[in-house]
């Protein structure tokens, strides 16, 4: 029989098709776990805030004045480095906690020194 007409079984090729498939998903597969492995950035390392203290205290001042369940109370309002100082009296502690929440969402706020009081009864 002439060799064009011999039948090849088909696992001659497939083999070698199924070995450099492998390879590849291989390298695929440790190219993804070495991406996967890098440390995730420290939150340190983000870049610092440009707020001057100034434009934080002013921030936080115009917030308190403008809201409606602390524009009526006599709050100081002072900022180091980014710690806010809060002092003053109010009625309630919920307006307290809300001056509170309004400070610490407003930019250049690191931390909150809170002097806040409830009016005495």
């Amino acid at each position: 029989m002439p060799p064009a007409l011999i039948a090849r079984p088909a696992f001659h090729s497939a083999p070698r098709a199924g070995v450099a498939t492998a390879l590849v998903v291989l390298a695929f597969a440790a190219l993804l776990g070495a991406c996967s492995k890098s440390a995730p950035e420290p939150v340190a390392a983000v870049q610092p805030s440009t707020v001057s203290d100034g434009e934080v205290t002013a921030a936080v001042r115009s917030l308190l004045d403008g809201d409606a369940q602390t524009k009526a109370f006599a709050i100081t309002v002072s900022t180091s480095a980014g710690e806010v100082s809060l002092n003053g009296t109010l009625d309630t502690q919920v307006q307290i906690d809300h001056a509170l929440a309004l400070t610490r969402a407003t930019a250049g706020v690191r931390s909150v020194k809170d002097g806040l009081v409830l009016k005495p009864s």
